[in-house]
């Protein structure tokens, strides 16, 4: 139930209170800001949540179980002290020229374990982050892990760079707002220096790499062609593309030569750089 792709009414709720106890009108009138829910939807919900020894009520205050609250922190614990380590010791630990693949059928799927070990590269390399993408459509696919990604990086003062491979109206669109709120540095070019279909990110001697089929590449090309602004049809077309795609990978591979190749030709761009 908890952080789901499409969070629901229950997920809204308990975000929330995780701010401290609410009067179930004010609850209420929160949920409705960030959702379409109806009161009886709410308060179905509610019933659930009560039900599940989640929450709890003090008279009309609505507040988190502190038992499940604290269920739920030691769990994060064991991820955090056990599974995280575990494989930051098997990402950090290949010997130069290894190579470590993943494939997917899910978009989606590759998305979440893409972005699961960004976390661990940043956390456990020095330096900055380099992207590449032929266009940023990932920002339309789940902006809102794109941009907690983003935002860690500007919290936590991690330097980064993204070279975006076309310079179209809605290629601007769709990633300037990287530069003016999170502080990346960011460029365009007229045509891709990598391989359309390879999205690499560098992290040290370590490069991770998203590999798509042509098929999808050339059709989420030709869909930031046709359009110059960012409007509804622009995601319908985007998920019908990503649903029929074929098939997708994630390469991770520590490569200190490949990796400041890579580097040293996208950072051109950034003159400042050293």
């Amino acid at each position: 139930m908890l952080l789901g792709i499409k969070p629901k009414i229950e997920e809204v709720i308990i975000d929330t209170l995780a701010d401290g106890s609410h009067d179930s009108l004010v609850l209420l009138q929160k949920v409705q800001q960030k959702t379409n829910a109806t009161k009886q939807g709410f308060y179905r919900a509610l019933r659930v949540l009560l039900n599940n020894e989640i929450i709890t009520k003090n008279k009309q205050f609505v507040l988190l179980n502190p038992l499940w609250a604290n269920r739920i922190e030691k769990f994060v614990e064991r991820i955090n002290t056990i599974s995280t380590p575990k494989e930051s010791e098997t990402l950090l630990h290949l010997n130069e020229g290894d190579t470590m693949v993943f494939r997917f059928k899910s978009i989606i799927d590759l998305y979440l374990l893409w972005n699961h070990y960004f976390f661990i590269f940043c956390q456990k390399t020095e330096g900055s982050v380099l992207f590449f993408n032929t266009h940023n459509f990932w920002t339309l696919i789940r902006s809102d892990i794109e941009n907690e990604m983003y935002a860690w990086i500007k919290n936590n003062n991690k330097k980064a760079y993204c070279v975006i491979g076309h310079d179209t109206p809605l290629d601007r669109t769709t990633s300037d707002y990287i530069k003016k709120d999170y502080g990346i540095e960011l460029a365009y070019e007229n045509n891709p220096s990598i391989r359309e279909t390879v999205f690499p990110a560098v992290f040290g001697d370590y490069i991770m790499s998203t590999i798509l089929d042509p098929v999808t590449v050339a059709a989420i090309n030709e869909l930031y062609k046709k359009y110059e602004k960012l409007e509804p049809s622009v995601q319908d077309e985007l998920e019908n593309i990503i649903t029929n795609m074929k098939r997708s990978k994630v390469t991770i591979e520590k490569n200190k030569k490949k990796a400041e190749k890579i580097r040293k030709k996208l950072m051109n761009y950034f003159t400042f750089y050293k």
